[in-house]
């Protein structure tokens, strides 16, 4: 009989335990599922939002976007480590390391901005070296000189200020908003998705 009743008792008990665990683990993963979503919903509408302007506009953005986010995701790549070194410092409670440690990040962001984005301003004789149609390399560096206003704050937010304070929370509904935006702006419709024609 006490053989019996402990092993309800630690059937029981693995069960609550396992429902601790689930809870934990759906509770960091919703807002990675829906940062992923967020971010599939904004390429959806650049897509969709090109390709009612016409199979070259469509070709020139899928050219810049892929352009751009290369270097995007290769400056993450280095100061990706800032946001770990971050939220080591605040669950030690050093707040002076922090404030270095962010100083510093952002330093090394600027940096590594730099070269990246000469890279982006000559696009054309970039995609020109490597054989792509000059009128859409034309409409390529017109799109991208748009988004090149983005890119330091860009690396900066989601490395050091995201990674460490906001998890994954902060780029799932900046995703959102950059989603929603191009959708409910007219002058977003009528620019023609930051893509004019060449000069």
């Amino acid at each position: 009989m006490n053989i019996a009743s402990n092993t309800s008792t630690k059937t029981f008990a693995s069960l609550a335990e396992w429902r601790v665990e689930a809870a934990a683990i759906i509770a960091l993963a919703f807002p990675l599922a829906l940062t992923q979503l967020s971010h599939i919903a904004m390429v959806t509408t650049d897509v969709v939002m090109m390709g009612w302007l016409g199979p070259k506009t469509l070709a020139a953005g899928t050219l810049a976007n892929h352009y751009y986010w290369f270097f995007e995701m290769g400056s993450m790549g280095l100061v990706g480590s800032v946001a770990a070194i971050l939220a080591q410092h605040l669950g030690a409670r050093r707040y002076r390391g922090v404030r270095r440690t962010v100083r510093q990040g952002f330093w090394v962001a600027a940096m590594v901005a730099v070269p990246c984005l000469l890279a982006i301003w000559h696009v054309r004789g970039v995609l020109r070296l490597v054989g792509q149609d000059p009128e859409l390399s034309a409409m390529a560096e017109v799109y991208l000189r748009h988004m090149m206003a983005g890119f330091l704050p860009g690396v900066c937010a989601a490395t050091a200020c995201w990674g460490a304070f906001g998890g994954p929370i902060g780029p799932s509904f900046g995703k959102l908003s950059w989603s929603v935006c191009p959708l409910a702006s007219p002058c977003w419709r009528k620019s023609g998705c930051s893509l004019p024609p060449p000069c």
